[in-house]
C-alpha cells in the first residue's frame, strides 16, 4: 500500500504532540503505548482542527522572513520552481529556504514533476 507523504507528516506530529502533553506514553522494553483514550479524545477535540496545531508548533520554530517567504509560497500554487521561488526570497539563497522548510517538514521534493511542493495540501491551505 503506497501511503502519500503528507499522512506521514501528520501522524507523525499528531503523535509527537500527545506524547509532549503526556498522553501517550511509550515503553520501548514491552513494545507497548499507553493512553487515556478519553483524555486523548477529549484534547484532539478541543484543539479541534489538528493542522491548526501542528502547523503553530511548527512555525513557532521559524524566523519571520521564512514565514513570510511560505505565504509566499502558498500563494504561488502547489507546485514551486526554485528558479521562480528565488524571486520572492531574494536575497536569501532559494536553496537555504528550501533546505529549511522541509528540514520542518513542509516541503517535499516532487521528482516526476521535478519541482518542490507543500507536503500536503492542508499545509499550504492552512499557511495560506
Amino acid at each position: 500500500m503506497i501511503v502519500p507523504e503528507g499522512i506521514h507528516f501528520f501522524i507523525w506530529e499528531t503523535l509527537r504532540t500527545l506524547v509532549d502533553r503526556k498522553l501517550l506514553s511509550l515503553d520501548m522494553d514491552h513494545y507497548e503505548c499507553r493512553s487515556n483514550e478519553q483524555q486523548v479524545s477529549q484534547e484532539l477535540a478541543r484543539v479541534g482542527r489538528v493542522k491548526e496545531l501542528l502547523l503553530s508548533k511548527i512555525v513557532a520554530q521559524l524566523d519571520p522572513p521564512t514565514i513570510e517567504n511560505l505565504k509566499v509560497a502558498a500563494c504561488l500554487g502547489s507546485r514551486l520552481y526554485p528558479d521562480i521561488l528565488q524571486y520572492f526570497v531574494a536575497p536569501e539563497p532559494v536553496s537555504e529556504f528550501l533546505d529549511r522548510v522541509a528540514w520542518h517538514g513542509l516541503f517535499t521534493f516532487d521528482q516526476q514533476h521535478n519541482c518542490w511542493s507543500f507536503t500536503h495540501d492542508v499545509i499550504q491551505e492552512a499557511i495560506y
